[in-house]
């Protein structure tokens, strides 16, 4: 079983691990999706950015997003980063 996402899961790495997060964040009001500083901004920062309760995002993100078929969420690191990797 992946690991949740948590407050400092950095915006860009979510986008690009799950395609399906794209309509996930237009859907929850935050306009993050092609924003030059998702590459910086973790899921705490775009919930403050677009006063949004984190534990309700995270909650929300966890449960509709799924890794991809054939790859899976490890950590990156010590800092609760999180990367995708292939399972080949």
């Amino acid at each position: 079983m992946s690991e949740p996402l948590s407050p400092n899961t950095i915006v860009k790495d979510v986008l690009d691990g799950h395609p399906e997060a794209v309509k996930a964040f237009i859907e929850l009001g935050l306009m993050c999706v092609g924003c030059p500083v998702a590459a910086f901004h973790t899921l705490a920062d775009a919930a403050r950015e677009h006063d949004r309760d984190l534990t309700e995002l995270l909650d929300t993100l966890n449960r509709r997003l799924k890794p991809p078929s054939g790859r899976r969420v490890e950590p990156l690191g010590t800092n609760d980063q999180w990367q995708m990797t292939n399972d080949d």
